[in-house]
């Protein structure tokens, strides 16, 4: 049976043949312009056509076609890579060349793609595409990833780095082994979601037995042990995994080059509570650490911090585990390159411990649900990162003192790079929304919803600039009817 995705094939007949490599004076703007654009209009019609717009006009050296390949193939994802599969189909010329250039094959994302057929997949791993594969994802592919591809896939990606099979139910301590025997160099691991709660019967009559927690975790510590002086990346979030501290103690112990760390929402038959001091002082490292709803113990001391710390999500709806400004101020007291800040839910931190951060140029804050922080010196805090911040979420503030303030000094900034703002619940003016507006012109996205001041019509979510375009039309439309 031909393959979907077969690279092999005969020549057809509308091909046309690579045209001779010339010296690079050929190679302008205008030519990379005109190949992108034919690239994009071929691509865009679902099934390759044959086309020799570009032979007939120009006889481009290869590493100028290479180039124009690179628009429609890297930095897009799967997307890319349905990209590549096609344009190796336009003719044996195009084909050639993207086969013989390693630079195609390095990152792999096979998220999206799910042929019926797994020898599709094996197809492309016999005619060793993916010996120059450094990062393969699986992710989404659900109950389809069988052993046998997987363990395929493994051993002809030779010089794998970073592997993402977040969502694959399939996923087990099979996997597990291969991964340990068959992936030597793995820097990069991402088995977040790999367990599929409607498998399960979680009803009150029959509970979950031990048994029923995947990842394996004697599989998983003897993983971290053997890979962790190379680890840089590891996420299991969103999983159930039993014995979860004791995979957070192998990880501490083994990973000091650590860079990302998510342990987000994970389900377990006992207590998990991160000790902040030894994260800190085994992962100084670390750049991105997520921890939404995990309870951890409050710091001894906090002169360490995390210096190359960019991203820190502590979101947390259990209230009795909550952060506070100890054990937030510990992460971040030396984070001057912090640039995503996630606090939602954490009502026992205050304005005066983000006001005492480090970092100069914040541009994501999530702080939804801070009663602290609305009540007094949001308007100070929106003052402090008002140059930088493009991300707002301030939503569930029944306070509206603060972000009306805050709202009169973000619109004094002329050229304020705000794009996004969630005031979701909260309490505020129609005058308000009116100056941010009309003052923030590069705003895509307003989230007025379930605020009861407004006029009818506003409370609602603006998801676009169209739709932005239309607020700002019936706010005209308002002042003119004053």
């Amino acid at each position: 049976m031909k393959s979907t995705y077969q690279l092999r094939g005969t020549k057809r007949k509308s091909e046309t043949s690579m045209p001779e490599c010339s010296s690079h004076s050929n190679a302008n703007k205008r030519y990379l312009d005109l190949g992108r654009r034919t690239i994009f209009s071929l691509i865009g019609k679902g099934k390759p056509e044959f086309s020799n717009v570009l032979a007939q006009n120009c006889n481009l050296p290869e590493e100028i076609w290479i180039k124009i390949f690179e628009f429609a193939i890297l930095g897009h994802g799967s997307t890319g890579f349905r990209n590549l599969l096609n344009l190796c189909q336009v003719c044996l010329s195009w084909r050639n060349l993207i086969v013989s250039s390693p630079r195609f094959w390095r990152v792999i994302d096979l998220s999206e793609i799910r042929p019926t057929n797994r020898n599709d997949i094996l197809s492309l791993c016999d005619m060793e595409l993916f010996k120059h594969t450094t990062h393969l994802s699986l992710a989404g592919w659900g109950n389809e990833m069988d052993r046998n591809t997987f363990a395929h896939l493994l051993k002809k990606c030779g010089n794998l780095l970073g592997l993402d099979v977040g969502g694959c139910y399939k996923f087990d301590g099979h996997s597990m082994s291969l991964l340990i025997n068959l992936a030597p160099h793995l820097e990069e691991i991402d088995l977040s979601k790999t367990f599929n709660g409607k498998m399960i019967n979680n009803s009150r009559k029959n509970p979950p037995n031990l048994s029923q927690f995947p990842l394996f975790p004697n599989l998983m510590i003897e993983f971290i042990e053997k890979r962790g002086k190379d680890l840089k990346s590891i996420n299991l979030s969103e999983n159930r995994i039993n014995q979860i501290n004791l995979i957070f103690k192998a990880i501490v112990q083994n990973c000091p080059s650590l860079q990302l760390l998510d342990l987000s929402n994970i389900d377990t038959h006992s207590t998990f509570c991160i000790a902040s001091d030894s994260l800190l002082e085994s992962c100084p490292q670390l750049r991105v650490l997520r921890l939404c709803n995990v309870a951890i113990k409050p710091y001894k001391k906090i002169e360490s911090g995390l210096p190359n710390l960019e991203e820190l999500c502590l979101p947390n709806s259990i209230c009795e585990s909550a952060i506070n400004d100890q054990i937030l101020n510990g992460f971040a007291c030396h984070s001057t390159k912090l640039r995503l800040l996630d606090i939602r839910g954490s009502s026992r931190v205050t304005s005066n411990c983000l006001l005492k951060l480090p970092a100069t140029d914040l541009q994501y804050l999530s702080i939804d649900n801070c009663t602290h922080i609305f009540s007094y010196g949001l308007e100070l805090v929106i003052d402090k990162w008002k140059h930088s911040l493009k991300n707002i979420d301030a939503s569930q503030n029944f306070y509206p003192q603060g972000i009306e303030e805050g709202i009169n000094l973000l619109v004094q900034n002329s050229s304020s790079p705000l794009e996004t703002l969630n005031l979701r619940g909260s309490s505020l003016s129609f005058d308000a929304v009116i100056k941010l507006v009309l003052s923030c012109r590069r705003l895509r996205m307003v989230d007025l919803q379930s605020c009861r001041a407004l006029p009818r019509g506003t409370k609602r979510l603006f998801r676009n600039e169209t739709e932005i375009k239309e607020l700002r039309k019936f706010i005209y439309d308002e002042k003119h009817l004053r």
